[in-house]
């Protein structure tokens, strides 16, 4: 079927049309599985690291509870007051979830640290590897167009759900490659290759979170305190006070 007739096909469905084209509705409606994904990987963490006694998965599992919290509290005010509707609250809630990727990054740092000291990894059993290696480029590609292309909506919320996505979808990456370092070493690479290439990717991905934290939390105050300074901010904090 050419891909034309497809599309229409598609847009012939209301729901799809508007999945399609109401960029706000697809951010709401994108939030319910990716909580569901954050949740699900907390658990197994949690789980791995009681049966195991595993600071490492436990580690893991706090990570993934902190992301699971921002995108509850994303979900939770879309839900009651929709986006682009009330700008003052949209950045209050963009600067907590700033706040909170700078806690999650001290939870990614021990991560790093207890892959390079305790030479930790996972380890997925036979191809398995090469279904994890696709989900997570995908996840690091999509995650990064997002950011750039949600920027132009000027929704805090929206900006805000997409920096968490692509925060979950760094851990992934780094996740990925130290799993392949444990896989496909076949004793050719010095002892201590292993541990220095984690530890140049976490350093890495630790400094972009820490980085990403920072300036939505200095661009948040900046944009509130603009906001309080006009008639627009004192309205919508007359109504959150409500």
């Amino acid at each position: 079927m050419p891909k034309g007739a497809v599309n229409a096909a598609l847009h012939r469905n209301p729901y799809i049309h508007r999945y399609l084209t109401d960029i706000p509705f697809k951010t709401h409606v994108s939030l319910y599985p990716a909580l569901g994904i954050n949740l699900l990987f907390a658990a197994i963490k949690l789980f791995y690291g009681a049966y195991y006694r595993s600071i490492w998965f436990g580690t893991l599992a706090v990570y993934y509870i902190m992301l699971a919290v921002m995108r509850f509290l994303l979900l939770r005010y879309v839900s009651h007051n929709g986006i682009g509707k009330a700008i003052f609250s949209e950045w209050k809630h963009y600067r907590l979830c700033g706040i909170i990727l700078m806690l999650m990054n001290i939870a990614l740092s021990g991560v790093v640290i207890l892959v390079v000291r305790e030479n930790e990894s996972f380890h997925y059993a036979g191809y398995l590897i090469y279904v994890v290696a696709m989900y997570a480029f995908y996840n690091i590609i999509t995650a990064v167009r997002d950011v750039v292309k949600y920027r132009k909506y000027n929704s805090p919320v929206m900006s805000a759900s997409k920096s968490v996505k692509l925060a979950a979808a760094l851990v992934s990456m780094l996740s990925l490659e130290t799993a392949m370092l444990m896989q496909f070493d076949a004793g050719e690479n010095p002892p201590f290759f292993r541990s220095v290439m984690t530890a140049s990717t976490g350093g890495g991905v630790c400094a972009i979170v820490l980085v990403m934290a920072v300036y939505m939390t200095i661009q948040s105050t900046r944009q509130l305190k603009i906001l309080r300074n006009n008639s627009t901010g004192a309205l919508e904090m007359a109504k959150d006070r409500k």
